[in-house]
């Protein structure tokens, strides 16, 4: 995928796909981080949780914001992802 978004084979992606993309790379990040809540939470209080996900959540934001590219900002949602996939655990205690 070049910078203007064409595929090797010479297809360009939608702004559908595109967004399917960022949404499916942040739920994996999600996912992965959910999976280690529970050692998380067994060292640290909820409240420090909170504080990890939001530090992590914001780094991610900033990366998006200075993105120049697509990949980078899928890599940088994944950053979001990855806070977030604490928060969501943290928030149903």
């Amino acid at each position: 995928m070049d910078r203007y978004g064409k595929t090797s084979n010479g297809m360009e992606l939608t702004q559908m796909e595109w967004t399917g993309m960022a949404i499916a790379a942040m739920s994996l990040a999600q996912t992965a981080m959910a999976i280690f809540y529970r050692k998380i939470r067994n060292r640290f209080h909820y409240k420090s949780i909170y504080v990890i996900c939001f530090s992590i959540m914001s780094i991610g934001f900033l990366l998006i914001g200075l993105s120049n590219n697509y990949t980078q900002v899928l890599l940088s949602v994944m950053v979001v992802g990855l806070g977030a996939g604490w928060l969501m655990p943290n928030a149903n205690l």
